[in-house]
C-alpha cells in the first residue's frame, strides 16, 4: 500500500506539473477525444462503438466535444481541385450525399471533432423539428469554399464527412421527439442567442 501510494503521488504530482488549470485538462482531454475519434475512421481499432448515448449522459458540465451549429441548405460552391486533394478524391460523392457544411476561419473545429447542425428559418429561430443533422469532421479544409449564395463568403472553411469511411459513435441520440424539442426550447431561449443568426453574434452565431 505505501509502495503503491508513492506512485500515485507522482502520478498525481506529474499531472499537476503538466495540466495545472481545469482548462489545460480540458483542452488535453478534448484533444484525447479527437485522436480516438479520429484512429475509429482511419481503421485502427477494429469497429466503432454501436451504441448512441442517451443526452443525459453527455458530460455537458466540462468542455463540450461538440460544435452546435446553425446551417442554411444552400449549395456551395468548392475549390474542387484543391478539395479534393485533401479529401482523397471523394468530392463528388460528397457533394452528391450533402456530407459538408462550412464556418469560419477562426473557428476551432479540428478534425475528429462532432458538429450538431440545426437549421435556422430566415428569422434565425430553428425549423419546428429542428432539422438535426450529426456531421462528423473526417476532414477540415481551409479554403475550401470559393462563394457562398445563404452565407457570407467569409464562411470559407469546409467541414467534411467521408461517405462510407468509419467514424465514432454519435455523440447523443436526436431522433427521439423529447430531445429535439429539449434542444429547440433551448435555442429559443434569450440566454443562447448567441447561438443563433438572429442574436448578438448575428451571421457569425457559433459555439
Amino acid at each position: 500500500m505505501r509502495e503503491l501510494g508513492v506512485i500515485a503521488d507522482e502520478i498525481r504530482g506529474n499531472a499537476k506539473e503538466q495540466y495545472p488549470s481545469p482548462e489545460a485538462k480540458d483542452k488535453e482531454l478534448r484533444e484525447m477525444q479527437r485522436r480516438w475519434n479520429r484512429s475509429m475512421s482511419i481503421k485502427r481499432h477494429r469497429s466503432p462503438p454501436t451504441n448512441v448515448p442517451d443526452i443525459r449522459d453527455y458530460p455537458f458540465l466540462s468542455n463540450p466535444l461538440i460544435w452546435v451549429v446553425w446551417y442554411d441548405p444552400g449549395e456551395l460552391e468548392f475549390n474542387e481541385d484543391f478539395v479534393n486533394d485533401q479529401v482523397g478524391g471523394a468530392m463528388e460523392e460528397i457533394k452528391q450525399q450533402g456530407t459538408y457544411t462550412n464556418v469560419l476561419p477562426k473557428d476551432e473545429v479540428q478534425e475528429g471533432d462532432w458538429l450538431l447542425l440545426w437549421r435556422a428559418r430566415v428569422g434565425g429561430l430553428p425549423y419546428r423539428d429542428g432539422c438535426f443533422i450529426w456531421r462528423y469532421a473526417h476532414r477540415v479544409v481551409d479554403g475550401a469554399v470559393a462563394n457562398s449564395t445563404n452565407c457570407p463568403n467569409n464562411y470559407t472553411t469546409g467541414v467534411f464527412e467521408l461517405p462510407g469511411v468509419k467514424k465514432p459513435a454519435e455523440p447523443f441520440d436526436i431522433t427521439s421527439i423529447e430531445v429535439r424539442n429539449g434542444i429547440i426550447t433551448v435555442l429559443k431561449k434569450d440566454e443562447f442567442s448567441n447561438l443563433r443568426p438572429d442574436g448578438k453574434m448575428g451571421r457569425d452565431a457559433f459555439l
